[in-house]
């Protein structure tokens, strides 16, 4: 198979990672929680976890970002260019975004949050960061009111959603449904609507 149509089939593939879509390519892949992805720039192959992932359209841009470690247990970054969304992997470890680090793209501000990563960071560390501009989806912590709280509502009424429950991917029709018409969500499963507290986080990938 040649270089490129190895690059085809991993963009459709990547592409297709939203839920509801087959995986055409890697047909193990369809129901696992990373996805490989192909990079055009540098033609490296790796994979990412699809809570972290970042769909660009024809006209988004994804680039590496370097990082300057000055400190161990440095928590304070600027990304002076201010991209749109960040991906982080520090040590070949994917990072959660609002649990182990936050990022403002209106002041380029990335904090490592998560203690136990902090401790970790040393001046010699590998800080994979890559930034996305002019992506077509984003995410969003849901503000729980209650424990147990089971629906929520997206106002902006995205056209599909991924959700992660403390760290758990849950699946749709399985555990939670969505009506993009409406925008209401709601956990179904009485074993994960047990487990919300006011301290979970509920995340959501909206997908426009």
């Amino acid at each position: 198979m040649s270089a490129s149509s190895v690059q085809d089939q991993l963009l459709t593939l990547l592409l297709n990672s939203k839920k509801g879509d087959n995986l055409p390519v890697i047909d193990s892949l369809e129901n696992t929680d990373k996805i490989i992805v192909f990079d055009i720039s540098s033609g490296l192959v790796s994979t990412i976890l699809k809570s972290n992932l970042v769909i660009t359209g024809g006209s988004g841009t994804s680039s590496k970002i370097p990082v300057t470690i000055d400190n161990d247990k440095q928590a304070n970054y600027t990304i002076t260019s201010k991209p749109d969304n960040v991906n982080l992997i520090i040590g070949r470890v994917p990072q959660h975004q609002d649990t182990d680090y936050s990022y403002d793209n209106q002041t380029g501000a990335l904090v490592i949050t998560n203690t136990s990563v902090i401790n970790s960071i040393k001046t010699t560390s590998l800080f994979d960061l890559r930034g996305f501009q002019n992506s077509l989806s984003k995410k969003e912590n849901l503000v729980i009111p209650l424990a147990k709280h089971a629906t929520y509502n997206l106002s902006e009424k995205p056209k599909s959603v991924d959700v992660v429950l403390d760290r758990t991917i849950l699946s749709e029709d399985t555990d939670y449904t969505y009506n993009n018409s409406t925008g209401d969500l709601n956990i179904i499963k009485p074993f994960y609507i047990n487990g919300i507290t006011l301290n979970s986080i509920l995340e959501v990938r909206k997908i426009y």
